[in-house]
């Protein structure tokens, strides 16, 4: 009976650390990109860190909590790159891909900086994607919230766009 005790001790402390961990090193890579010059058109690169499961993005707020007009992930490669337009007809029929938020699920070895890293030492191809949200909205885009789920937990991240102003 002890023994019994002490092993379930011991799982619930595994799980509580792994918990903890967790919850403070969120694994989604996010920074605002590029965007128009009147900042209602954003383009934020993301990507996973982790190294053990993808992550969904559940919901893509704008300055604190405003549902954008439009959001998509853009789903592109290095030798491509992304695109940052107010024109409609670049999104919809440009050779760029742009899928719904629950199209995508960001795999590990996404993250942004990685992947630069990739391209200095010349071991990028075209077989590593690359993600990126462009979000449309009429109002000027200050702040972008992310939520999005990973093992089961639910965090949010929220970035700023002061430093993209002109």
């Amino acid at each position: 009976m002890r023994k019994a005790l002490m092993i379930v001790a011991i799982i619930a402390a595994l799980l509580l650390a792994a918990y903890c961990y967790l919850k403070a090193n969120p694994p989604l890579t996010a920074g605002a990109s590029s965007s128009t010059s009147d900042r209602k058109v954003m383009l934020v690169s993301i990507g996973n860190k982790g190294s053990i499961g993808s992550i969904e993005i559940i919901k893509v707020l704008i300055n604190k909590s405003a549902v954008p007009d439009f959001v998509k992930i853009q789903v592109s490669d290095h030798t491509k790159g992304f695109i940052a337009s107010d024109q409609m007809d670049a999104r919809q029929f440009g050779t760029y891909t742009f899928k719904g938020l629950h199209e995508v699920s960001l795999p590990t070895g996404t993250d942004p900086q990685g992947q630069i890293d990739k391209m200095k030492d010349r071991k990028a191809t075209a077989a590593d994607k690359i993600y990126a949200l462009t979000i449309t909205d009429e109002l000027t885009i200050e702040t972008v919230t992310i939520r999005y789920r990973y093992l089961g937990l639910t965090y949010e991240t929220t970035i700023s766009t002061d430093r993209l102003k002109l």
